[in-house]
């Protein structure tokens, strides 16, 4: 269980409206978790200390032009590249990229990048290393072949991905549909992992108070909550966990959310001379 202090705030008045807490309570019941391993061209598992999932202030990589969220992969890292093995790296072979260099990754700086490629894929630099982005969720149409073709990246109409470096979800499935003249429509289906079980049964509402928000100045309600979280969250092999909130889009990216975006600063006490506040209507309850 999750015990946690949470404020609403309707946008309008009258901003202390228990609609906001109990379309949160409700809201519960469509929210859904996402985790699993990112893998090369070949299917086979980076390790998860080879993935860079955030930026640098703990945001979720994005591109603002493909509306996707992404990975890098740290190709070069020691034990990173699951196509290396020991024959590969000895040392009569000619060094060519940072990998044959057997160059740590937490040493390379921007002018220490040797090539643009490794073993096949484009890389970039990003913090000073040499990494090869993965989407997180596929380039459903870049992909998308009728037919599998060697060396190129596919997405089969049945969610199969082959030949390009992508994440494998252990929740979430695509199924793409044929339309005539078009390219296909292709929807997402999450219904294994809810982020909460029991659904509205699973969050229960405690003592609340109105409060003035710092910075708009407010008025909103605050409340204390109880949440039973699906214990898989927390579950240290389920690699790469990301919260998906309510959405009525089709993509699943759509909704991806991490959730530390979800808390902020808590709302101030009203103040003894502050009548609105003190005097607005909160009922209680849940």
């Amino acid at each position: 269980r999750f015990s946690f202090d949470a404020q609403a705030n309707s946008g309008s008045e009258p901003n202390i409206d228990y609609n906001v807490l109990d379309a949160f309570k409700k809201s519960m019941d469509y929210m859904r978790y996402d985790y699993g391993e990112y893998v090369d061209k070949n299917g086979s598992v980076i390790p998860a200390y080879c993935i860079i999932s955030n930026a640098a202030d703990g945001s979720t990589l994005y591109d603002v032009e493909k509306k996707s969220y992404y990975a890098y992969w740290l190709i070069n890292g020691e034990g990173c590249n699951p196509a290396s093995t020991e024959e590969e790296d000895t040392e009569e072979e000619t060094p060519s990229n940072a990998r044959d260099l057997n160059i740590n990754v937490n040493d390379i700086s921007v002018n220490d990048v040797i090539s643009t490629k490794v073993d096949g894929y484009e890389t970039e630099e990003y913090d000073g290393q040499q990494v090869v982005r993965i989407w997180r969720t596929p380039q459903f149409n870049d992909w998308y072949k009728e037919e599998m073709k060697e060396g190129q990246p596919y997405m089969g109409l049945d969610g199969t991905i082959a030949n390009v470096p992508h994440f494998v979800s252990a929740c979430t499935t695509y199924t793409g549909t044929e339309r005539v003249g078009k390219k296909p429509s292709w929807t997402t289906t999450n219904d294994s992992c809810k982020l909460v079980p029991d659904g509205v049964e699973g969050i229960s509402i405690g003592e609340s108070s109105n409060g003035r928000e710092d910075e708009s100045d407010d008025l909103v309600l605050r409340f204390t909550a109880e949440i039973t979280f699906s214990p898989d969250i927390f579950t240290f092999k389920n690699h790469h966990m990301l919260a998906l909130g309510p959405t009525n889009r089709v993509n699943v990216t759509d909704s991806y959310s991490q959730i530390q975006s979800l808390f902020a600063k808590r709302a101030a006490d009203c103040a003894e001379d502050d009548l609105t506040c003190n005097n607005a209507l909160n009922l209680g309850g849940n």
